[in-house]
């Protein structure tokens, strides 16, 4: 349970406790712990019950000590006195950041109410007239300065994204979105990139270079609950403008703060030596390695121009003490700070340890262990862990922990936020942050294969390989389902023959036996309001994520396999005839809960149910938004959480997968909503190498379908080309294997086709066995090889029958030759010619009598697992000497 503060009490408690020592140890591991405390300790401050102001909003004033005040005057606080939007957003922020932190049922009901309390304040900020938000409202939320700018429409799209990401709440992802809307009609500049600062009056066409690096930011964070073209190509845009050199002072790198609508630099109205704003320059740094994660840029590329706009902050922005500059000239040295600041030395301190971790230079470890002995001896109240505003270094006077206002924790819990990520990521020593892979990198024509069928059994690697290979395909996406071991050596035979080989999983575990899981599984268990044929597990258990872990870690440690891939992770959901819903199991219900902040679940079955989800419909609403991020959580988790594949194994090639049903934008919302299955949000999320699009099985089931319903996935593929431009895509195809009309290798071949016309870059088939027509054509000879001594292999396109192979034994060949020593591995066959052989030598194998092998077929309906197919009795083949 969050703390429980009293007026009065934290002053009188700190005068009987001893002196608190500031840690000095900010070693990866202790820094790591001392963050999250101060991540809590702000978390606990900034969400007690007496910041809700019974008025509305939030009181945004407290003293050194943490109690309610009320700026005089006289103060030099007295302009931020009233209620600015910036303030109010912050602590809304830290509310949707404590709900999922926070266990106890009760105090997270507490902090959702105290949520809804500010979140219903932001309508006071409204303007009626452009829909988008004034400066500041007075203590009774009465307008007191109407100016509507940039800066603060930017904040309102970066803390509704962020509210979106953290809680689900479909009202805050709305807002975001139509905020970034209107501010782009009326602020963006179509001909000079970026956005004006003045909206409302709009005389002033100046640009404010802290608006711009700000909306950069709001623009990441937007692209991460909502990517669209629109915030991709603005966001690239001021990318393209916040690395530029116009930014830069040309001697001393220093950062402008203000510029002209071109873009060239302007100064402030501020005294000389107050050009340069070093917390923003310190946040242009990180806020830039943001936008490139959004905009798939490698911080390698960036790595001169980070290395320019941080070195006049070493230079000049850090005292010897560790204590920051706040304001300097565009060259020299900056003003003597005596009043250090909060967020300056935040913004810092998490430069300086993204500098690290992007660079692995030690210098700017050292630098950030500095700042932080800095701020934690002079900024932080020992007694409740909260930051002051400033402290004045000669007096001691400690200023607000409203800081100004401005601060409302929000500087802090991020800060703590990002930084303990950092940290986390530096655990286990540093390491070059991961590429990207190319479509270069990846196949063209992949085959999912079970090793679970019969087809597949007691075959080697060998074997396996040489059917693929010989059916076209350069990629296997081993479907694994069990604990069975693969066979000895498929990866490295694999690679030798060119071949790639995919560990490919079901993200719900559909179709993995229940001995695999733990008897606590029962509870990971999906449940829907009408029972299923099969058994899901839910995405949000965490000893749930932790199983996959470990079974991942085991598989490649046995077979470092290319790539990885997940599929049909989603929720099973139809509307109309049959209709059922899900997850709707008690454990669901209680992350969707805690996650939001909800004390309520929809309900699915009862019209006349208060929370009915047609009737309740904004709490649905949220339900749909959890169930997206829960499955991007569950990958996040697995694949860079403590102990992740791809944390541990970078090298490998990750794929994220959803399902896509044919139609238009309006089909493609429905997936969204019904089955959790949206595209570009998982791209955001999990950010692969590539995308997959599964086949949705109404889309291939039909028996007179054509391969053309693949144009009806291109709305799936604009979203998430407009928002990812160069993300390769690829596309899955099922071939009906079990159903009278399965596909022909002539449909393959269309489908191949229209997939590269329509835009995929690669594609995938499922099917049973390898290669389509088992059950009707006979095997067929594709290559046969001889060695020196006599030992011969022929390759065939599918298995071969062991009982008809026997027949060749002692088969005569020319030349006083006879086949000896005859057996099968799968698709080979096996055998010795009598004898050595020389190269010159011209030895042809008859092969009349090999069959396949109905046994190891999948039934169809009406003919079982078929006939038997034997090979025309005049088939042969030469053999290719391959010497010793």
């Amino acid at each position: 349970m969050l703390k429980q503060w009293m007026a009065g009490g934290v002053l009188a408690l700190a005068a009987l406790l001893p002196a608190v020592q500031p840690p000095t140890d900010f070693s990866i591991s202790s820094a790591r712990k001392i963050f999250e405390k101060t991540r809590q300790d702000a978390l606990n401050f900034w969400t007690r019950p007496e910041v809700a102001d019974p008025a509305g909003g939030y009181r945004l004033w407290f003293d050194a000590d943490g109690n309610t005040c009320t700026p005089t005057p006289a103060s030099p606080d007295a302009p931020d006195a009233g209620k600015p939007l910036l303030s109010e957003l912050r602590v809304l922020w830290a509310h949707a950041v404590a709900i999922p932190c926070t266990a106890d049922p009760a105090e997270r009901a507490r902090l959702r109410r105290q949520y809804e309390h500010g979140f219903a304040f932001l309508d006071r900020y409204r303007d009626p007239a452009t829909g988008l938000f004034i400066k500041a409202v007075d203590e009774n939320g009465n307008p007191s300065n109407r100016d509507i700018t940039a800066i603060t429409q930017a904040y309102v799209v970066y803390i509704m994204s962020e509210i979106a990401g953290e809680i689900s709440d479909r009202r805050a992802f709305d807002l975001a979105q139509s905020t970034f809307e209107k501010l782009d009609q009326l602020a963006h500049d179509p001909e000079h990139g970026g956005y004006f600062e003045a909206i409302r009056p709009a005389a002033n066409r100046d640009k404010s270079v802290g608006t711009n690096l700000h909306m950069a930011l709001a623009l990441a964070r937007l692209m991460k609950v909502n990517p669209t073209g629109p915030a991709h190509d603005r966001l690239a845009e001021l990318f393209g403008i916040l690395t530029s050199e116009k930014l830069l002072h040309p001697a001393s790198g220093n950062g402008y703060m203000l510029m002209t609508a071109d873009w060239k630099p302007k100064r402030t109205q501020a005294a000389a030596d107050m050009q340069v704003l070093y917390g923003h320059n310190a946040e242009l740094v990180w806020y830039v390695l943001e936008a490139a994660e959004m905009l798939r840029i490698h911080p390698d590329e960036l790595r001169p121009w980070l290395k320019r706009v941080s070195a006049p902050i070493i230079r000049h922005g850090i005292f010897p003490d560790g204590k920051a500059a706040i304001f300097g000239p565009f060259e020299g040295e900056p003003q003597p700070v005596e009043v250090p600041r909060w967020w300056t030395q935040l913004e810092l301190m998490n430069m300086l340890l993204r500098m690290y971790e992007v660079t692995g230079e030690a210098e700017y470890y050292a630098l950030f262990e500095k700042a932080a002995r800095f701020s934690y001896a002079h900024l932080v109240n020992p007694a409740n862990g909260v930051w002051y505003g400033g402290v004045n270094l000669k007096t001691g006077e400690r200023f607000h922990q409203g800081g100004w206002a401005w601060k409302s924790g929000l500087h802090v819990i991020r800060a703590m936020r990002l930084m303990s990520a950092s940290l986390d990521r530096l655990r286990e020593g540093w390491k070059p942050v991961r590429r990207y892979k190319t479509a270069a990198d990846l196949p063209r024509r992949a085959i999912q294969v079970s090793l679970g069928y019969p087809y597949n059994h007691n075959r080697s690697a060998a074997s396996l390989v040489s059917e693929v290979k010989a059916s076209g395909y350069d990629a296997i996406f081993l479907i694994i389902k069990e604990k069975e071991l693969l066979p000895k050596g498929l990866v490295r035979t694999a690679r030798a023959a060119g071949l790639q080989v995919w560990g490919s999983f079901f993200g719900p575990a559909t179709f993995m036996p229940d001995s695999l899981f733990p008897p606590e599984s029962e509870n990971w268990r999906m449940e829907f309001t009408v029972k299923r044929p099969n058994r899901y597990f839910s995405y949000v258990h965490k000893p749930y994520q932790e199983w996959w872990k470990r079974y991942l870690a085991t598989f490649y440690d046995r077979n470092q396999f290319d790539g990885f891939v997940f599929y049909e992770s989603h929720y099973g959901t139809r509307f109309g005839k049959g209709e059922f819903f899900g997850d709707i199991s008690p454990g669901f219900i209680e992350h969707f809960q805690r996650n939001t902040g909800h004390s309520k679940f929809p309900n699915f079955t009862d019209p006349a149910h208060p929370d009915y989800y047609k009737t309740n419909i904004a709490l649905y609403r949220d339900y749909v938004e959890y169930r997206l991020k829960s499955i991007n959580d569950f990958y996040r988790e697995i694949w860079d959480g403590e102990g992740g594949l791809r944390r541990r194994h970078p090298e490998v090639i990750f794929g994220s997968w959803t399902i896509a049903l044919a139609g238009d934008e309006t089909q493609m919302a429905e997936m969204r909503e019904a089955e959790a299955q949206d595209g570009a949000r998982m791209v955001a999320g999990t950010l692969p190498d590539f995308h997959f699009l599964q086949s949705h099985w109404p889309d291939w089931i039909p028996e007179k379908q054509t391969p053309e319903y693949l144009t009806g996935y291109r709305p799936y593929m604009k979203a998430v080309r407009d928002a990812f431009p160069g993300l390769p895509l690829a596309v899955q195809g099922d071939f009906a294997s079990t159903v009278p009309y399965r596909r022909t290798p002539g449909w393959e071949r269309k489908f191949e086709r229209t997939a590269k016309r329509v835009g995929f870059d690669f594609t995938a088939f499922y099917e049973f066995h390898v290669r389509h027509q088992v059950h009707f054509d006979p095997p067929r000879p594709v290559s046969g090889e001889v060695d020196a001594a006599g030992n011969g292999c022929v390759v065939f396109d599918q298995v071969i029958s062991p009982e008809s192979a026997n027949t060749l034994e002692g088969r005569a060949l020319t030349g006083n030759r006879k086949l000896t020593g005859v057996r099968t591995d799968g698709n080979l066959l096996l055998f010795n010619v009598g004898g050595p052989v020389s190269a010159a030598e011209a030895v042809t194998v008859p092969l009349a009598g090999i069959t396949d092998d109905p046994s190891l077929r999948v039934p169809m309906p009406g003919i079982g697992t078929g006939r038997v197919n034997p090979v025309p009795p005049e088939t042969r083949i030469r053999l290719q000497f391959k010497g010793n």
